[in-house]
């Protein structure tokens, strides 16, 4: 994805993503598909599941950023800011999640 995040804009999951949690990891899948491969299979860390269970239309990149950064002191600001920003925007390439409009 080219686009810079939108840090403003309210999250939202695509309603046809499923999360499949396996111990501390998860994956996404879509349930629309007739057969799903590994290409279609996205794996995520607790992290990556937290992120992905915020995105629930009410709450922006930003609060998400900040709401870590509440919980992760130890990591700058910054480096948080980063990683976050990474997963999310992979997510929205993926199809994932997507602005709520």
């Amino acid at each position: 994805m080219n686009e810079k995040l939108d840090k403003k804009k309210k999250l939202v999951r695509e309603e046809n993503i499923e999360l499949r949690e396996e111990g501390n990891e998860a994956i996404l899948y879509s349930i629309n598909a007739e057969f799903v491969g590994s290409d279609d299979i996205i794996f995520i860390n607790q992290t990556g599941k937290v992120i992905w269970k915020m995105c629930d239309g009410e709450i922006t990149a930003e609060d998400i950023i900040n709401s870590f950064n509440n919980k992760f002191s130890e990591k700058s600001l910054n480096q948080l800011e980063q990683e976050v920003t990474f997963f999310i925007n992979k997510l929205l390439s993926k199809g994932l999640i997507k602005y709520d409009e």
